[in-house]
């Protein structure tokens, strides 16, 4: 992966930066603040406030009392929840871009 993150240009630093936040979380049920997530990750305070914030808006992390974070459960990434239907203007449409327009 360390190839790929520096030589290609098709690749999307943005998503390789909020995929290398999901995996400092052990497990599910591990809780991480902000300052937990910076240390590991080598990131600065500000872009793991953003990416942690829209990972949660998206449905990936759960936000556990004021300043902690969660993964949510695998099973439930892969469906749209309706956080992400909220947060995208996703209303039961097959197509959200034609209602934007």
């Amino acid at each position: 992966m360390a190839s790929e993150s520096t030589g290609s240009r098709y690749l999307v630093q943005t998503i390789v930066h909020a995929t290398r936040i999901l995996r400092v979380f052990a497990s599910d049920a591990e809780e991480l603040g902000l300052r937990d997530v910076v240390h590991r990750t080598g990131f600065d305070r500000n872009m793991c406030f953003r990416l942690l914030y829209t990972l949660r808006l998206c449905g990936f992390l759960d936000k556990v009392g004021e300043n902690r974070y969660r993964l949510v459960y695998a099973s439930r990434n892969l469906r749209r929840t309706a956080r992400w239907k909220r947060a995208w203007g996703v209303i039961g449409t097959r197509d959200a871009r034609t209602q934007k327009g």
